[in-house]
């Protein structure tokens, strides 16, 4: 049985930055320019018949030119291995496109440019056929039909099937119909199983290496093998670290108990990246020291979020000869006859603002 060999994947954004990270930002971003340049290393390696990348290989249409010529260098160096690759709404082939560049990319590189077509590698017996953006937005389906032969069908599209209208929505009647043996797309940075419609295989691959708190655990590519009428392509991880949301009860703990409780529930491992919303109910005055919890933690990056509920004893506040008694007095005498969630919220605030800065969003 004829078969190829294939790497799908998406959604690198090779050029992102990471702005919340504040100074682990820079390191960050290098991680996973490295994480991309391992998958590139593994198709030298295994001698990747195909590597299909399905959109936003760039964060922006006219990325900077030292990480255009960083990839064409990489690329190049994968002489063993076709590469495709299908513009997506954030790298779109604008008039300044690094993809219109004549004479720039190595031969065993290939970008599909506007509409649907197909490019024949005969000496494999295949056709990979793909699309690409020409503008952010695309409101019609660019997946077509294929050849109707005995070619095997590669196909790799940045588009959405989750039913939204602007990036190049497709549904799961066009993938049968398009009569492709395996789809690779990108634009959902979650990844999907090996789905199927119809004769035709598709997956949404995820990214490669998360960026923010919505592409959580672990991301890597699909790795495996094509022939006519089947396939059998499977995740493999690479990337550097994880991206984790917690939340925990701090109620009765003092900041040492919440740093130790942290680093005993980890989702991950203390190298990976988090989110954590602290919940709960402070009592006595008692304000935990978000710095000092994030530094004890030990952990790369934390972020800590404060939903925990505060409880003062207003009696005893009301009665201080101070600037915060006088505003507990006059927020204890305006709920006398009138108790609601809003006042009482502001009193609560309030009480808090006295001894540090208060964000507070409204759901």
């Amino acid at each position: 049985m004829r078969k190829v060999s294939v790497v799908h994947c998406a959604d690198i954004h090779y050029d992102s930055d990471i702005k919340f990270l504040g100074t682990k930002e820079r390191k960050r971003c290098e991680e996973r320019r490295a994480s991309f340049e391992k998958i590139l290393k593994m198709c030298r390696v295994e001698k990747i018949n195909y590597l299909l990348i399905a959109g936003d290989l760039f964060d922006t249409p006219e990325p900077e030119e030292k990480y255009v010529k960083r990839l064409r260098d990489e690329f190049e160096k994968c002489s063993d291995t076709y590469i495709f690759i299908s513009p997506g709404n954030h790298d779109y082939v604008s008039v300044s496109s690094p993809y219109r560049r004549e004479d720039f990319w190595s031969d065993n590189v290939y970008i599909f440019m506007d509409e649907w077509e197909g490019v024949n590698i005969e000496e494999d017996g295949v056709t990979v056929y793909g699309s690409g953006f020409t503008q952010i937005h695309c409101k019609n389906s660019m997946l077509k039909r294929c050849e109707n032969d005995d070619y095997i069908h590669l196909g790799v599209m940045h588009g959405d099937i989750s039913g939204t209208e602007k990036y190049n929505p497709i549904n799961r009647n066009e993938i049968s119909d398009s009569g492709l043996d395996y789809l690779a797309l990108g634009h959902i940075h979650k990844r999907t199983d090996v789905l199927k419609s119809g004769n035709t295989y598709y997956s949404y691959s995820g990214c490669h290496d998360g960026r923010g708190f919505d592409e959580p655990g672990i991301q890597g590519v699909y790795k495996g093998y094509v022939w006519e009428g089947g396939c059998e392509m499977k995740f493999y991880p690479v990337s550097s670290r994880s991206l984790y949301r917690m939340q925990f009860d701090i109620s009765e703990m003092s900041d040492e108990n919440i740093a130790q409780y942290i680093e005993a529930h980890l989702m991950g491992t203390e190298e990976d990246i988090y989110e954590i919303t602290l919940k709960g109910k402070v009592t006595g005055g008692y304000e935990p020291d978000i710095a000092w919890i994030s530094e004890r933690s030990g952990l790369f990056y934390v972020r800590l979020i404060e939903e925990y509920s505060r409880h003062y004893d207003y009696e005893v506040l009301r009665s201080e000869k101070s600037v915060r008694g006088e505003f507990v007095q006059k927020m204890m005498t305006l709920m006398e006859h009138e108790e609601d969630y809003v006042k009482m919220k502001a009193l609560e605030l309030g009480v808090t603002a006295f001894s540090k800065e208060v964000n507070y969003h409204e759901d």
